[in-house]
């Protein structure tokens, strides 16, 4: 019958028996079962969901260990969402390898000059290495973005990617620690092979990379649970290869990512200030392009000291010219200097946005992002609000972080998203002419 036929197959493909050594005792195998099925006597064999949705496949190992099943969602995708068209995003800017000593302790330095009681490290125990800076944080959470929840706490899902590729673009040194962190790179992908770090490796070979240093990091934790305090040394930086990372670097490894060597038919267009027949026209010029990355997110202008300002913006220019129809271009806000005295303010006056606009690490720029991400800490660098961050001072908080939004609103940001750790975030949305720019952008979020 056919139900007796699904039974033996099921066995025969999806549950073998460990004990078989030849093909011939897979047919008795085969046989066996489909007998016992054909009986109502059939033993518990693994069950199939009809169609390309989902197989449950449960298997028991020879010393009958816990089962698990794995189910495996397969040829047609049925995703609640996903980057349209399977396109790539590039994840571009800081980059450095961690090297964090566990278990750290410290004592007292010993040298005759030093009234300071400063705190040496003297012993850890044990050391991992992990990627920092914004590329390989970023390409981590990207690429374990899927789709679907585990069965149980015993079973596996492997679902369809959110992200079908993801691109690190940073300056990677053509050392030992660099080769370090491309491993690290690569194996944020290894369960969707969903990271693609071609275009780094040939860069690090070749011109100013082939003879930099990677950067790199040492980070103590602690034996008290912390890896900084006013008693401990918080780390030791080598930040050479993002010191040296420019602007012209970055967009010539960007033009590698279009095929045809970079030989892209869209030119350099700030699209901020087109009338709306021009944007139509250009839109339209543009088409679709398959082979076009979707989105561009840049990490932590503020430790990339050639990659500000200007440069900054010429950056997201051309990152806009090579994204499919212009893409949507997110930046990462990170190591942001409080107001320097020549730009401080009266108590609870904000930055105004002529100021602001005239940033010289993020100013220019600012009209080409479409979000813009940063902590509260940030937003207070760099607008002057106050924010006390107490039960009592909750709405005035939230009236604060609204107005310093708004600047960068008016500076031509189409979204802000302003995390504040425990107290959730703040989100606030342009306007619908300001959304008309970025057709990507789903105008659902309008002034949200």
């Amino acid at each position: 019958s056919h139900q007796c036929t699904k039974h033996a197959l099921q066995y025969l493909f999806f549950n073998p028996s460990s004990k078989s050594t030849s093909y011939l005792q897979y047919l008795h195998t085969l046989r066996d079962h489909a007998i016992a099925a054909s009986h109502g006597n059939s033993a518990p064999l693994p069950t199939t969901t009809n169609g390309n949705v989902s197989h449950s496949i449960q298997e028991t190992n020879d010393i009958n260990k816990a089962k698990k099943r794995v189910r495996i969602r397969s040829n047609i995708k049925t995703t609640e969402w996903a980057i349209p068209n399977d396109a790539s995003i590039i994840c571009a800017g800081s980059a450095c390898l961690e090297l964090h000593l566990h278990q750290a302790s410290t004592q007292t330095a010993s040298t005759p000059n030093d009234t300071n009681n400063n705190k040496q490290i003297s012993t850890f125990h044990g050391q991992t290495n992990q990627g920092g800076g914004s590329v390989p944080m970023t390409t981590q959470t990207l690429a374990r973005l899927t789709h679907g929840q585990p069965l149980s706490d015993n079973c596996i899902e492997v679902t369809p990617p959110v992200v079908h590729t993801i691109i690190p673009l940073c300056n990677i040194g053509n050392d030992d620690t660099g080769t370090t962190l491309v491993s690290i790179l690569e194996q944020f992908g290894s369960n969707c092979r969903n990271v693609n770090t071609t275009y780094i490796q040939h860069a690090r070979k070749k011109g100013d990379a082939a003879s930099a240093r990677t950067a790199f990091s040492i980070l103590p934790l602690y034996q008290d649970g912390t890896s900084s305090s006013s008693q401990h040394q918080s780390c030791f930086v080598d930040t050479i290869s993002n010191a040296t990372f420019s602007a012209s670097t970055l967009v010539h490894m960007m033009s590698s990512t279009i095929k045809n060597n970079g030989n892209y038919s869209n030119p350099p267009l700030d699209t901020t200030h087109l009338s709306e027949e021009d944007l139509y026209e250009y839109h339209e010029r543009i088409g679709t392009n398959d082979d076009s990355p979707a989105a561009f997110l840049f990490g932590y202008p503020h430790l990339l000291p050639r990659m500000q300002g200007e440069a900054l913006a010429h950056i997201l220019v051309k990152a806009r010219s090579m994204l499919d129809r212009g893409g949507i271009i997110a930046v990462d806000l990170n190591g942001v200097p409080a107001l320097s005295s020549s730009l401080s303010f009266e108590s609870n006056e904000l930055r105004t946005v002529s100021s602001l606009t005239s940033d010289t690490i993020i100013g220019p720029a600012l009209s080409h992002i479409d979000i813009l991400h940063l902590n509260e800490e940030e937003l207070v660098h760099l607008t002057g609000c106050v924010i006390e961050n107490t039960d009592a001072s909750q709405l005035d908080d939230e009236f604060a972080i609204a107005s310093a939004v708004s600047l960068f609103l008016m500076c031509g940001v189409a979204i802000v998203a302003v995390t504040r750790g425990k107290r959730g975030c703040f989100i606030s949305c342009n306007d619908e002419e300001r959304f008309a720019k970025t057709v990507m952008l789903p105008m659902s979020w309008v002034d949200c």
